[in-house]
């Protein structure tokens, strides 16, 4: 079988070249599932980062609760 820009030879038949490339319905099934996990991802970076406010804050009120703590040791 060999290659050219016309087609692909295979058994003297010749195929054109664009029954070659994925079709139009996969293609499009393929970039909605990508924006699809792009979303998803989105909200998982969004959920991180509230996460990590909400780690901060507590460490916040941890060093509150220990300065608090020393002023009362004093």
């Amino acid at each position: 079988m060999k290659s050219g820009s016309f087609g692909v030879v295979n058994n003297f038949q010749i195929i054109p070249q664009r029954e070659q490339r994925p079709s139009l319905k996969w293609l499009i099934t393929d970039i909605a599932e990508v924006r699809s996990q792009k979303s998803e991802v989105r909200s998982q970076k969004s959920e991180v980062r509230s996460q990590k406010s909400e780690v901060r804050s507590q460490k916040s009120e941890v060093r509150s609760q220990k300065s608090e703590v020393r002023s009362q040791k004093s």
